[in-house]
């Protein structure tokens, strides 16, 4: 009976201090930082998919080596871009227009009457206008004939037959819109009678020339990576002409006034100029004072600063190097639907990038040494990374 009550004992005993060691261990696990406790229990699962691996649950990481922002990175391929230009042909053409007609006009004048004819006529391009004159012929001509052009006295003559020299219009006096005024004199003394002119096929005649075939233009297309890494740009033409029978010469990119002059007739005319250009079209205009011009072999290059290098680097010392988990680059897009194509080089090893999701994540322990290490971004494509970061388990 005594033995009995011994060994009941002793096994109450035993279980208490189970039962208190079993409360010791679930208290530790409760009072354990979350990331510990989840590695205690083995609640981390991961997931691989094309040699980029992303956790499905937060991994713990003791360390951030490398937290930055890049923003948008952008790919050049060339550090010269060429746009060709269409040739072009400057011209000026001259012809002879008919401002004003009338078939006839008659003007009097007596002692107690007057008639007087008027003639109005417009002129788009006054600059332009040569050899304006006024013609006509005499069917009756007494007194003398008195011309005004805009109030301005041109002629002033006793005519003496009925074809008449062709009488200028002075282009000082020239406007947009003009009025010749035709009177007779008085017949003075002889106030009895009445000096008269009855004038025929009366026209107003001049050389216009058409300047709107000494300009031409067009377009050519920049893209926002060309526009951002600008830096000079070269124009490039040649002029088949003769220096002697041309006028000055204007080209013009975005309102910009990049070359004005004579330039060299039959050579390779070279051009360096700010290139104020935009994302998308940009216009040249190629003006002429006085042609003719061809002009071949059109050539706008844009310079291109050396693409920028995406580089960040940190250090790692033996010790976190013997005693890390892994370390993992992780990168973050904007979108989850453009291309994004990448080398990605750590410490000379290099790794692909070609993604069109919003987050890449991947392990580059194998690359990592003792010491200094770094991170390169070279893009074959634009992109934009919202975060970079390299983390330690």
């Amino acid at each position: 009976m005594k033995r009995g009550q011994g060994a009941i004992s002793s096994g109450t005993g035993a279980a208490s201090l189970i039962a208190v060691i079993g409360l010791l261990i679930v208290l530790y696990i409760l009072f354990l930082p979350p990331e510990s406790r989840q590695e205690l229990l083995g609640e981390n699962t991961t997931s691989s998919s094309g040699g980029s691996t992303t956790t499905a649950t937060v991994t713990a990481f003791n360390r951030t080596l490398v937290s930055v922002n890049p923003g948008r990175i952008d790919y050049t391929a060339e550090l010269e871009v060429d746009h060709n230009i269409p040739s072009v042909n400057l011209i000026s053409r001259q012809s002879g227009n008919v401002l004003e007609e009338i078939d006839a006009l008659r003007v009097t004048r007596s002692l107690f009457t007057e008639q007087v004819g008027n003639m109005t006529f417009m002129l788009k391009d006054t600059q332009n206008t040569e050899n304006a004159l006024l013609s006509f012929s005499a069917q009756k001509y007494q007194g003398a004939l008195k011309i005004k052009l805009n109030g301005n006295l041109i002629y002033e003559n006793e005519i003496k037959r009925s074809l008449v020299d062709p009488i200028p219009l002075p282009k000082k006096y020239l406007k947009s819109e003009n009025n010749v005024e035709i009177i007779v004199s008085s017949p003075g003394v002889a106030f009895w009678s009445t000096n008269e002119y009855i004038l025929e096929n009366v026209k107003i005649t001049a050389d216009i020339t058409d300047v709107s075939l000494l300009e031409s233009k067009a377009v050519f297309l920049v893209d926002a990576s060309e526009k951002d890494n600008l830096k000079k740009g070269i124009l490039k033409f040649t002029p088949d002409c003769e220096v002697n029978k041309v006028g000055k010469l204007s080209v013009i990119i975005n309102n910009n006034e990049v070359f004005l002059g004579l330039p060299d007739c039959g050579q390779v005319n070279t051009i360096e100029f700010i290139p104020y250009f935009t994302a998308g079209e940009n216009k040249i205009v190629m003006r002429a004072e006085k042609g003719p011009y061809l002009i071949d072999h059109i050539l706008v290059r844009s310079m291109l600063n050396k693409p920028r290098e995406y580089v960040y680097d940190f250090q790692v010392s033996n010790d976190e190097l013997s005693g890390m988990g892994d370390i993992r680059l992780r990168l973050e897009f904007t979108d989850e639907t453009s291309y994004k194509e990448a080398d990605i080089v750590v410490n000379g090893g290099i790794a692909k990038l070609s993604t069109n999701k919003r987050i890449d994540e991947r392990t580059i322990k194998p690359f990592i040494v003792d010491g200094f290490n770094y991170v390169r971004i070279i893009p074959k494509s634009s992109m934009y990374i919202a975060k970079l970061q390299v983390m330690m388990e």
